[in-house]
């Protein structure tokens, strides 16, 4: 609705002459009095200060990036170095942690049957369970021919004798074939070792290691081809500025232009306000910094609204020496001016009668009456001169009912109308007869404008 209202309502608010004193504010307004071509060049100096600024945000990040090429390039190098003769395959990581898991079972295994094939076969001081099992059985059967007893126990250990013989040859066998896993084991931790080192330095997983080669390729290259690049931006740089400068060129004439009617067309208002000897003017600001103005949206143009408000004085900056009612009827003149060329049909005033009174109030109320045989008018007011020179006359008021404040808006017959203008024009001291007459005298005094126009 906000987006929509802007083609629809002209909305000026009580305090909205304060952003006429802004210089930025004043450029605007002075815009929105061009004409079709005016506007055109506005829309392309936006459009091509946008292409500029992408253009130099790219070109300086380029420029910035260049200052550093040799010492990134030789880091991306070693680097990449590194990453190519590691390999690390997608998986790789995964795969080595299974298999790690798997050898390490197979040499607890082995390590068992190693301790197996010592208790039995002997350990490095040469004891073991079979030797000491065949002396046995030699001294048994040296004693087995004195005693049938011990002839029997010579003879089943001499079978348990040979039967655990053959236990330790095969797990002597079995031990063999598992002799290579520490090695193993061994590489495997040492290629996981590297791979975690690698995740620990370029802050990835193990499983992105590989497609940081290509990447990093891609900016070594591109690091490489910097300095082309460079003199391709910054010949793109240089004509996207010239596209800009020569359109602020042409937009800064066409202001110029604008601006001198802008002048003469503001001191007709301003003298229909009551300011007939106010001299104002659209002052150009030089740069005098001796540095180039950075692009912007608008163009390069700085301007200042400059006034004297009465003869001999000279120009100084409006928002400098403007009163509060010298900077609403200027607003009102603007506005007036402004709306020739928006096509919005209807103007709304919030209270911009701020600061004046009296005659000035009677001028204002008569510049509306000729505003609203152009534009609709709705105004909001506590002065009893504009609210007299209405069509159409509403009430607003706030009421308390039930501890809830309710606001209601009535349409005033004529007698109603006489009243709240004699309300406004008496205050605190209440409606009076007089107070009520002068009231009847102001709208009747507004009709016959109204008449007297029309004819």
């Amino acid at each position: 609705l906000k987006e929509l209202s802007r083609w629809l309502l002209d909305l000026h608010g009580q305090n909205e002459h304060r952003f006429l004193t802004e210089p930025e504010m004043q450029l605007s307004f002075l815009d929105q009095t061009g004409d079709a071509l005016h506007h055109e060049l506005l829309s392309r100096i936006s459009t091509e200060c946008e292409e500029f600024l992408n253009n130099h945000r790219s070109y300086a990040r380029l420029v910035k990036k260049n200052e550093n090429r040799e010492a990134h390039l030789q880091s991306l190098k070693h680097d990449l170095e590194e990453l190519r003769k590691a390999q690390v395959k997608y998986g790789e990581a995964d795969s080595l942690l299974e298999e790690r898991k798997r050898l390490t079972e197979i040499q607890k295994k082995a390590d068992n049957l190693r301790a197996i094939r010592a208790y039995l076969s002997g350990d490095e001081e040469g004891l073991s369970a079979l030797s000491k099992i065949k002396s046995a059985v030699d001294t048994m059967k040296n004693m087995s021919s004195d005693d049938d007893m011990i002839r029997l126990f010579s003879e089943k250990s001499e079978n348990l004798y040979f039967e655990l013989e053959e236990i330790a040859y095969q797990i002597s066998i079995m031990t063999e074939r598992t002799g290579n896993e520490a090695d193993t084991l061994e590489t495997i931790d040492k290629r996981l070792e590297l791979i975690h080192r690698l995740e620990r330095k370029f802050n990835v997983s193990a499983d992105e290691l590989p497609g940081m080669v290509q990447s990093m390729e891609e900016e070594y290259h591109m690091l490489e081809d910097l300095e082309d690049e460079i003199q391709r931006m910054s010949a793109e740089h240089k004509k996207t500025l010239s596209i800009y400068r020569s359109t602020a060129r042409e937009l800064s004439a066409s202001r110029k232009r604008l601006a001198a009617s802008f002048e003469q067309k503001m001191m007709k208002e301003l003298s229909d306000l009551g300011m007939g000897n106010t001299h104002f003017c659209v002052e150009f600001i030089p740069n005098e910094s001796g540095r180039p103005i950075m692009p912007s949206p608008q163009g390069d143009d700085r301007i200042e609204f400059m006034i004297s408000p009465n003869p001999g004085e000279p120009l100084k900056p409006m928002a400098r020496i403007a009163s509060g009612g010298e900077l609403s009827r200027i607003m009102l003149a603007v506005k007036t001016l402004e709306t020739a060329h928006t096509g919005v049909e209807s103007m709304v005033f919030d209270e911009i009668d701020t600061g004046i009174s009296g005659r000035m109030a009677q001028v204002v109320a008569e510049k509306m009456i000729a505003i609203s045989r152009e534009r609709q008018v709705i105004c909001v007011t506590h002065l009893p001169q504009i609210a007299a020179a209405s069509d159409f006359h509403y009430l607003v008021q706030k009421t308390v009912e039930e501890k809830r404040t309710r606001t209601s808006v009535t349409e005033l017959s004529r007698e109603g109308r006489i009243t709240e203008v004699s309300r406004m024009i008496s205050g605190a001291d209440g409606i009076t007869e007089e107070s009520n007459a002068y009231a009847e005298m102001l709208l009747s005094a507004a009709d016959s404008m109204k008449k007297e126009k029309k004819r």
